[in-house]
């Protein structure tokens, strides 16, 4: 898309000579959009220029894409064993050359540690060429200075009777639970966010709260328990928990990894550590979907984590001395940003944006559920697998009224016949903020969204064909350089990007 906007805006062929992005004043990643912001942002000698260079050639964009990023990944992901080559043999005899490739993928994630950070720092180091150590602080792209970059997650919390299980075995299991002040009934995830003020250097603070001041109002403990059918092996371990806690690595933004940062925003399964029957099978194949972070820590927040949480797979690391580490640790988990919010919207409307362009893609449904969840009367929680799906509504207006608008968005006309795009919608909605602590949304406030959907017979990667995403990139390509859809985006996005 930003490479097509980018042909559309003309002049310059360059992200930073053309102006295209200079009055976005913020960007909101969350789940694997957070990977291509942080792209954008620090690959200026990657990324950037394979996006230009889409912009400068459209007709070649997908071919483009292709040898720069689809390949770049596919590269990483190999089965080089004869397991993988029988399998690989296998899939292409019966056709199924998608389900070897999804196969390929997670063989990243097996042979790197079976932590989902590894499988991130793969596709970024490939796809990108940032490394695994490179800070949120890091020099960025020309065009990104002086703008805040907001790397939207969820915070784990937990229930009493619904905890977040860190470890289990047929014998026992440790878990958590932030307990609330008073009668407060705390949300399952509390809607977080690393953000950093690009350009800033070293030594820079987050320009945003961690957590919303109104949500970390309510937190008061974090009760960690050893559950064993062994009485003399159980403990249990507290600590205080507030707004302050985050202070350590609010002050050291700049020092967060952007892999550790983006993995909390695309951990897609983590919720599966509210899951019972699902961490049965993390503990089956010793893997973590999970990240865990020290929320009283400062710089390296997940790698001070990671060994205590580790450590509880050892009889040793679950006695009372080991619990008052993760508990002094302040170790929790967190999860793609997607179950609180799937579209980075509300933590920009929550830090005073009043006008926000949306990029959203939709898979099962041609409607932009994610803005439509938003909005006033959406079911506050959807189950999927027994994982809840969190809503928090910022917006006054039903959600009603905003499929209504949103099914009278325009359709931009596509050049040729389409194998993967479906279709292309361009529109403004007009909403009112409703007040929501758990975000820090205000009441009253005017807000106008500029939305730019897709929709596609592509998910978001597993058992595809990784090529097709080049022919999908060449068709959203070309439809947004028609010139037959030049007025309407024009219409939409002239006060943002043209």
């Amino acid at each position: 898309i930003t490479a097509a906007l980018l042909h559309v805006r003309g002049g310059s062929s360059t992200l930073a000579g053309s102006g295209l992005l200079e009055r976005i004043d913020a960007l909101s990643g969350v789940s694997g959009g957070s990977w291509f912001a942080a792209s954008l942002i620090y690959s200026a000698g990657q990324f950037v220029p394979m996006v230009e260079q889409m912009a400068h050639s459209p007709e070649q964009a997908g071919k483009i894409f292709g040898a720069n990023w689809t390949t770049q990944w596919m590269s990483a992901a190999r089965l080089k064993n004869t397991w993988g080559s029988f399998m690989q043999a296998t899939s292409k005899f019966f056709g199924l050359t998608w389900y070897w490739k999804t196969l390929e993928e997670f063989a990243v994630f097996w042979d790197r540690g079976k932590r989902w950070k590894f499988v991130v720092a793969a596709l970024l180091g490939h796809t990108a060429g940032i490394g695994d150590k490179l800070p949120l602080g890091a020099s960025v792209a020309e065009w990104a200075t002086g703008k805040a970059f907001l790397v939207d997650h969820s915070l784990v919390v937990g229930k009493s009777d619904a905890e977040v299980i860190m470890w289990r075995d047929v014998g026992g299991s440790v878990n958590y639970h932030i307990s609330s002040r008073g009668n407060k009934t705390l949300p399952v995830y509390v809607p977080a966010k690393f953000s950093v003020r690009l350009g800033a250097g070293a030594g820079s603070a987050a320009p945003f709260p961690y957590i919303a001041r109104s949500a970390a109002e309510h937190f008061n403990m974090i009760k960690y328990y050893h559950s064993s059918v062994w009485p003399w092996s159980r403990a249990y371990a507290e600590t205080s928990i507030s707004g302050d806690t985050f202070a350590g690595f609010e002050g050291h933004a700049d020092k967060l990894t952007i892999v550790e940062a983006t993995s909390a925003s695309s951990a897609a399964i983590g919720g599966m550590c509210v899951c019972s029957w699902c961490t049965k099978m993390n503990e089956a194949f010793q893997v973590q979907f999970t990240p865990w972070v020290s929320l009283k820590g400062a710089t390296e927040i997940f790698e001070q984590a990671w060994p205590l949480v580790n450590g509880l797979r050892r009889r040793s690391g679950r006695d009372q001395k080991s619990m008052d580490a993760v508990a002094h640790a302040h170790i929790a988990g967190v999860i793609d940003g997607g179950y609180t919010d799937n579209t980075g919207i509300a933590h920009l409307v929550a830090e005073g944006a009043d006008e926000v362009l949306c990029l959203t893609h939709n898979h099962h449904d041609k409607a932009a559920l994610g803005v439509v969840n938003l909005f006033h009367d959406t079911p506050s929680v959807i189950y999927e697998a027994g994982v809840p799906d969190l809503r928090f509504p910022i917006f006054a207006e039903s959600a009603s009224h905003a499929e209504a608008e949103i099914a009278n968005f325009s359709r931009l006309e596509a050049p040729g016949n389409l194998q993967h795009l479906q279709e292309i919608t361009i529109g403004t909605l007009h909403a009112t903020t409703l007040h929501n602590e758990w975000f820090g949304v205000s009441a009253g406030r005017k807000v106008t969204l500029r939305v730019l959907n897709l929709h596609s017979s592509m998910g978001i990667g597993f058992f595809a064909e990784l090529p097709h995403y080049n022919i999908l990139v060449q068709e959203i390509v070309s439809s947004l350089t028609s010139p037959a859809n030049a007025e309407k985006l024009r219409e939409h996005l002239s006060t943002t990007v043209l």
